[in-house]
């Protein structure tokens, strides 16, 4: 037996709750705790950690009321998160000057139109083994427009004078986490040639 599933064992002995649910929410505790380490660690090695937690941020909690795509393994997911942050950190550190002003307004603007179209259209997004039922479809659409919301007023607010790579940050974090609730194309499913 596992450390994890004899620690999820004795908390149900303790609690009455299936050792089951307490060893799988164990692990998405700890796969959380290593994504969001993941996520430090790259983003503090390109010198990019503000902007690379920022867009982490904005995505995961826009994540935890919409749903998204999933990765196959746990370990993909945190090696693909970590990356994935870590690259949006380096665009938005050295992107967010060269686009300040005008085009960062404009940018905000369609970036935040596009993720609350994919929020009103695709949210949430559930995976095959955890369908989510209508009425509770419909309460986390709308925490997800709020957190939107939220999101929208915190850019707007920034763009009077917070870094632009910040603000390009969470756009971007937003961006991609509306572009993970687009299903995948059953067209583009097979091998190209």
């Amino acid at each position: 037996m596992s450390r994890l599933r004899a620690v999820a064992v004795n908390l149900a002995r303790e609690s009455g709750r299936s050792a089951d649910v307490i060893e799988y929410g164990l692990k998405v505790g700890l796969y959380n705790l290593a994504g969001i380490i993941g996520v430090i660690v790259v983003g503090y090695a390109l010198g990019v950690f503000s902007a690379a937690l920022t867009a982490y941020v904005a995505s995961g909690s826009l994540r935890l009321a919409s749903g998204g795509g999933h990765a196959a393994t746990p370990l993909r997911c945190i090696v693909l998160t970590s990356l994935q942050f870590g690259a949006i950190g380096l665009v938005a550190h050295y992107g967010g000057p060269l686009c300040a002003g005008l085009p960062l307004v404009i940018g905000s603007a369609i970036v935040l139109a596009w993720v609350l179209y994919a929020i009103l259209r695709f949210a949430p997004r559930d995976v095959p083994n955890k369908p989510i039922n209508k009425e509770r479809g419909r309460r986390l659409k709308k925490w997800a427009v709020i957190i939107w919301c939220v999101w929208t007023v915190l850019i707007v607010w920034a763009l009077a004078g917070v870094s632009a790579g910040l603000i390009l940050s969470a756009l971007l974090g937003l961006g991609f986490q509306g572009l993970s609730l687009v299903p995948k194309s059953r067209k583009n499913q097979g091998v190209r040639r």
